[in-house]
């Protein structure tokens, strides 16, 4: 559960595996337009290929649900879990950084910047590995230009944090001032 709605584990029986269902609070989806919204995250991230970021399956509908975002499951605890009982060793951190650094890369390669990086948003699986999920704000290379260029972002309005202030925060989160 979160502030966005709730993530579910399922069963994908006709490609056998366990996925991970995404579904927003029914509130955050009242409109077209919000539902819209969600769509977008879900064809930001499917067109995205990279071994540390969380791939989208598939999206979908129901009269339950609005909207859906169906996503690898990754089995494992988000960073901040795992931060709560006790800082990585400057190895562990320093590999946790650099992988996470590589995902945002190549997602900025494909003009696409994420926004919302924290330690909730980023997975550690039962190997340790990160893997980068939630481009709920994810921004276009070109909106965010605009964004850095003019302070105005007009997409955001429920006052998430710019990248920079993110970076501090994942930093912070390390023990690193």
């Amino acid at each position: 559960r979160g502030g966005f709605g709730i993530v579910y584990l399922a069963q994908d029986e006709p490609l056998d595996r366990l996925v991970a269902v995404k579904v927003p609070h029914a509130r955050l989806v009242a409109s077209s337009q919000e539902t819209t919204a969600y769509l977008t995250e879900a064809r930001t991230v499917a067109g995205l290929d990279h071994s540390n970021i969380v791939p989208v399956f598939d999206v979908g509908s129901d009269d339950e649900f609005p909207v859906f975002i169906v996503t690898k499951f990754v089995a494992g605890d988000s960073l901040s879990v795992v931060l709560q009982s006790g800082i990585p060793t400057w190895s562990e951190t320093s590999r946790i950084v650099a992988t996470v650094a590589e995902a945002l890369h190549y997602a900025h390669k494909q003009g696409i910047v994420h926004r919302d990086v924290k330690p909730a948003n980023i997975l550690l699986d039962e190997q340790g590995t990160p893997h980068l999920l939630d481009f709920g704000i994810a921004l276009r290379e070109h909106e965010a230009v605009r964004t850095a260029l003019t302070g105005v972002e007009d997409d955001v309005k429920d006052g998430r944090m710019p990248p920079t202030a993110a970076a501090r925060k994942i930093l912070k989160a390390f023990g690193i001032d």
